[in-house]
């Protein structure tokens, strides 16, 4: 396992120098840096050449150092030698690719209508150029801008007032669902329940206690809900409840006929006929039935008596029940 990862190490580092080398030999920069070097040999072994020649024939040293500074001297020479071709070469190549290139040029000036020696200043317009057009076209976005935002803001105004008239609509909508639901409540049909009835009896039985009370119950209207509904208020005061005696067919004392809306109760003038049309309008109302006394009295009873005959007479009512108001 070592020994693999060694190996591997090991190859991947030569692959790198092998790169490295690859780059530097074709690099025109590296080879003038070998120049320099090499001269520098050249003259180290002149140097020592110099240094020999000085030296006494008998000094050990002699001969050693003219053979290395001889050696170094050759070494030096033809290694600037060759770092001289390898460079002229590669400026020959960089030459030669600088040509191919300014020829293309020449040919792209052509194609753009400029010469060589104007290519500069051409280009220069033309970026001058594309630079006036990006700024126009800044200017002109700008001024689109500032349109869509208008625009937009005419469009949230808008919106707004769309929202307000939905949420008037919706709460017109509503009113009127209300109103509808009322008006319908309004016109449910009359009803007094069983339990109604009792509640209705037993408060008009109190004036029934000493004295006779008459009543005549009688609908206005051929309309069947009218009709029961009168049934129902003649029970309700009949001898099962209140205790009244009830007189079913229609009295109007011969002074006319009334269009009833509701239920209207009508009696003379006396204190005690008022009385009881006005109890028998509240209790009616509080059971939900629309009742109401009729302002026209019937003629006489104008006077009080302590006759307690002329006194039931003149209390006696009429409950005429009209239709659906």
């Amino acid at each position: 396992m070592v020994t693999t990862t060694f190996w591997t190490w090991a190859c991947l580092l030569m692959a790198a120098i092998s790169a490295l080398m690859a780059s530097a030999l074709a690099s025109a920069s590296f080879w003038e840096f070998v120049e320099y070097c090499a001269m520098g040999a050249v003259f180290l072994g002149v140097f020592g050449e110099a240094i020999a020649d000085r030296m006494r024939a008998y000094w050990r040293w002699k001969h050693t150092t003219k053979k290395w500074s001889e050696g170094l001297l050759i070494t030096g020479l033809a290694v600037e030698l060759l770092a001289t071709v390898r460079t002229n070469s590669i400026n020959n190549l960089a030459i030669a690719d600088l040509g191919v290139k300014a020829q293309q040029a020449t040919e792209l000036a052509g194609k753009l209508g400029a010469k060589v020696d104007e290519l500069p200043s051409f280009v220069a317009q033309k970026i001058k150029e594309v630079n006036n057009q990006i700024d126009a076209f800044k200017g002109s976005a700008s001024e689109q801008k500032k349109q869509t935002d208008a625009v937009v803001a005419d469009l949230d105004i808008d919106r707004q007032k769309l929202d307000k008239a939905r949420m008037e609509s919706v709460a017109a909508a509503k009113e009127a669902k209300e109103a509808l639901a009322a008006v319908n409540a309004a016109r449910k049909p009359r009803n007094l329940t069983p339990e109604q009835q009792t509640e209705l009896g037993k408060k008009m039985a109190l004036l029934a206690i000493k004295r006779r009370q008459d009543v005549a119950v009688f609908p206005t209207s051929s309309l069947f809900e009218v009709s029961n509904l009168a049934d129902q208020i003649a029970v309700a005061l009949g001898a099962e409840h209140a205790g009244w005696v009830v007189n079913r067919n229609p009295v109007n004392m011969a002074q006319g006929t009334f269009a009833i809306l509701g239920v209207g109760i009508r009696t003379y003038a006396s204190e005690r006929g008022q009385f009881v049309a006005a109890s028998l309008a509240n209790v009616l109302n509080e059971e939900g039935i629309n009742a109401f006394v009729i302002d026209q009295n019937w003629r006489g009873c104008t006077e009080k008596s302590n006759d307690p005959v002329v006194e039931e007479a003149c209390s006696f009512v009429s409950v005429m029940v009209g239709d659906h108001p």
